[in-house]
């Protein structure tokens, strides 16, 4: 999606609606480092709108078809940044 940014790969495809930037989708997340450690993670499928999303969480969802499964790359740039609460 942005060369060395954000990068995508389809775990499972969907079917349906696709998501557009300024929709609020219903999602279920994990937030992992490289590693697999995680660091957050949603118990529950919740709306995120995506307008106040980081972005590239925003930029990763925008094309998604409902049901479909992706797995998100995405640089400190367009996260949290390097430094704060994260590593």
């Amino acid at each position: 999606l942005e060369e060395g940014k954000v990068q995508y790969k389809v775990e499972k495809k969907g079917e349906g609606a696709k998501v557009e930037s300024n929709f609020s989708p219903l999602v279920r997340y994990v937030e992992k480092y490289l590693d697999g450690t995680i660091f957050g993670q949603s118990r529950e499928a919740e709306i995120l709108s995506l307008e106040g999303a980081i972005p590239g969480f925003s930029k990763g969802l925008v094309g998604m078809q409902e049901g479909e499964k992706r797995t998100l790359y995405i640089h400190p740039e367009l996260a949290y940044g390097t430094k704060g609460i994260l590593p």
